[in-house]
């Protein structure tokens, strides 16, 4: 009589795939063939073990020994199928041995990955082995990419015994939704009661938190009130230790704005930034970055100056010729040779001596090379190599050209004709210079001609930087994006009505941001893709651009540099940041500030509101009718905004300092004063009117938590009585 089988199956695998050995395993023992199948065949077992795994089962016996009798103690071979498996000698020994005892029938391909039978030794699964099974021996795998892990697994038990699989598989299918059904509801029932239990508790815990959290507000308004009682007293120590003590320092009490006013105050008695601009010292006609961002030309016209962009540094300056005056420049890409365009010829400039190396003759091929250069000011150039330019690329020469693309080598062209009522009107077309043909005319916007006396011209055209956008701005203060791929048609809002004007400006800095201005508006950017502001700066220009990096700021002649709020340790580029000459007065200023604070100044009111939500919004309004507000700038990562009230000619009533999120007035500074330059060093402003800056009605102005340091140094040591912490209600925080 035959030996009793062992084992129900022996798992044959390579090591690599051993997690999926032990996968199918566990599958196959926590397996439970259904009752009423055991029901038709009694000699079913009620479940599958033991199944041998090698690493588990084996003792310390000699190693081809125990699997040889493992093999004839099992009723089936599983071989774990993919390309590891196939290079296996072990592997394929196991498989021999299984066949040698005439047991082929019984071994099952368990495919993880690749490919039986295959073209490719990197993709064959199966051993020589089980190739060598061929024709009418040739067993079928089961493969987990064709059915899954779970049915793959099903399939193995049915082969095993005999039995359908679609049978098994449904049954398992109804067992595990009944399981999955009562183990849901369960938790659901579970879950809903924790929750209730625990939603009231919360509710209970915030209510509390809330009530204690606004009774500490208003107790450190009254504190930071009475302690300014203090400081005019004299008893200014105290007054610093008192506010010291409900700053928040761990989170665990709430700030206050007000604590931050008296503060200052406070140490103001004893004894950064965002957007910051520094002025480069004359008046420019136009400010370029450098392709790389590296170099910015400064252009007027006795001069060209290349600067540092990071330094602000001269590097060299090429004086004009009174021909030259006004002539296009652009940077090689190597940023050491200045080219410098004539009348007649190209001239080459060294960097950083300045000095004439040569001159080139116009050709076709370098013509093309100074229109990829300076496209961005085309519009102002009217020397002789535009019209070499326009003849070698077949344009006519009476054409007015108003913009270049140089990544698809498209000129934008303007028409003009007159209508029958005596109106111009303007229409542009896209002109292809490899094609030398139109290929688009853009005659208007939604139906409606442009037209500058109806107010529906174009004030300004700008070609995005990877060619496949063109920005107009219209003097009404709105505009449209084409783009070039699919002709779809974006709409333009600056959103405030002080921008319909002929210098609405809307253009793409180097980096791709769209930036728009005009004479009445600060510069702000926008989101390429939705057209929505995202941010702003506090300067009033008609022409801007931004280099790659998006940190550095050209408008006229003064260069913008940014700090983002989580750029904290990087040194200031320079001593003096401008935050603002404020000679538009009177007009709105809508500005996004960190892509979240929303504020509107308008005449007399200054409204604030949170894009986020989690600060309350609130509004400023002067009950003197003849006082107006303007927006200077921003300090700290633009947590202050400062603000210059203006009385009736000219008179100024002072500058107050903000706190942006509560509306809280934390300074004021009570001079007369249009002009206030920050420096980063010191951590002072200084403030001047016209041409004349007053050094000695500077203050000293730092973060918040510098104040704190510093406050904390020189009160080391000191404590406050038991009469004091009464008198400034100290007391009633321990209550």
């Amino acid at each position: 009589m035959a030996q009793e089988k062992e084992y129900f199956a022996f798992i044959s695998y390579q090591r690599k795939d051993e997690e999926w050995a032990d996968r199918l395993r566990s599958k196959l023992e926590h397996y439970r063939l259904p009752s009423s199948v055991r029901r038709q065949d009694a000699s079913l077992p009620k479940e599958i073990r033991p199944i041998f795994r090698d690493a588990l089962e084996l003792a310390g016996g000699v190693l081809a020994k125990e699997i040889e009798t493992a093999l004839q103690q099992s009723k089936y071979l599983i071989v774990i199928c993919s390309p590891n498996s196939a290079k296996s000698p072990w592997v394929n020994k196991e498989i021999q041995t299984f066949i040698d005892l005439g047991r082929e029938d019984r071994i099952i391909p368990f495919i993880i990955d690749g490919t039986p039978f295959s073209d490719n030794e990197e993709t064959e699964c199966f051993p020589p082995a089980l190739r060598s099974l061929k024709d009418e021996r040739e067993l079928l795998g089961i493969n987990i990419n064709e059915m899954g892990r779970d049915a793959a697994a099903v399939k193995v038990v049915a082969r095993m015994f005999g039995l359908k699989f679609d049978a098994l598989w449904q049954r398992y299918e109804r067992e595990k939704r009944k399981k999955m059904y009562w183990i849901a509801a369960g938790t659901i029932a579970a879950f809903l009661c924790i929750s209730g239990i625990a939603l009231w508790m919360y509710q209970q815990k915030k209510e509390t938190q809330q009530a204690n959290w606004m009774m500490m507000e208003n107790h450190a308004r009254m504190v930071a009130e009475k302690s300014k009682d203090e400081v005019k007293k004299g008893n200014i120590y105290d007054a610093i230790l008192a506010l010291l003590e409900l700053l928040p320092q761990d989170g665990s009490r709430p700030f206050v704005a007000e604590l931050d006013g008296a503060l200052r105050t406070a140490y103001d008695s004893l004894q950064n930034r965002r957007w910051n601009c520094k002025n480069l010292g004359q008046n420019f006609n136009r400010l370029s970055f450098s392709r790389d961002g590296e170099r910015i030309l400064g252009m007027s016209d006795a001069s060209i100056v290349v600067f540092d962009a990071r330094t602000l540094n001269s590097i060299s300056e090429i004086k004009l010729s009174d021909d030259m005056s006004g002539a296009m420049s652009f940077l090689s890409p190597t940023n050491d040779t200045l080219f410098v365009i004539g009348t007649q010829h190209i001239m080459c400039y060294s960097i950083p001596d300045g000095q004439l190396v040569g001159q080139l003759t116009y050709t076709k091929e370098l013509l093309t090379r100074c229109m990829d250069n300076c496209y961005r000011w085309v519009t102002y150039v009217e020397d002789s190599w535009i019209d070499e330019w326009k003849k070698a690329v077949g344009l006519h020469p009476e054409v007015k050209i108003t913009n270049y693309n140089p990544v698809r080598q498209q000129v934008l062209i303007e028409n003009e004709k007159e209508t029958e009522d005596s109106d111009t009107q303007y229409s542009y077309s896209l002109y292809d210079c490899k094609k030398q043909q139109i290929i688009k005319t853009i005659e208007n916007y939604n139906g409606t001609p442009f037209s500058i006396w109806e107010g529906t011209g174009i004030s300004s055209t700008s070609f995005s930087p990877d060619g496949h956008k063109l920005a107009f701005a219209q003097v009404l203060g709105t505009g449209f994006v084409l783009n070039l791929d699919d002709g779809s048609t974006s709409l333009f809002d600056c959103g405030n009505p002080d921008c319909a004007h002929y210098s609405n400006w809307l253009s793409y800095g180097c980096n791709g941001q769209l930036l728009h201005s005009s004479d009445f508006a600060n510069v702000m950017l926008f989101d390429c893709s939705t057209l929505t502001p995202i941010d702003s700066l506090p300067a009033n220009h008609y022409s801007a651009d931004l280099n790659r990096a998006g940190d550095i700021c050209l408008l006229g002649s003064d260069v913008y540099f940014r700090n983002t709020p989580n750029d904290t340790t990087t040194p200031p580029t320079c001593d003096f940041r401008n935050l603002g000459v404020f000679d538009n007065r009177g007009f709105i200023i809508d500005t996004i500030v960190n892509q979240r604070h929303h504020i509107i100044c308008s005449g007399a009111k200054l409204q604030y509101t949170d894009i986020l939500g989690e600060y309350d919004s609130w509004e400023q309004s002067e009950t003197n009718e003849f006082i107006t507000k303007s927006i200077i700038g921003f300090l700290h990562d633009n947590r202050y905004v400062l603000i210059v009230r203006e009385g009736i000619r000219g008179s100024l009533y002072g500058i107050d300092i903000i706190d942006i999120a509560s509306g809280v007035q934390v300074y004021h500074i009570d001079d007369f004063v249009d002009q206030v330059y920050y420096d980063t060093k010191t951590e002072k402003m200084a403030f001047g009117h016209g041409n004349d800056f007053f050094p000695e009605t500077a203050i000293y102005f730092p973060t918040l938590e510098h104040l704190i340091d510093r406050c904390k140094k020189i009160t080391e040591g000191m404590t406050l009585s038991a009469e004091t912490r009464k008198r400034l209600y100290l007391n009633r925080q321990k209550e």
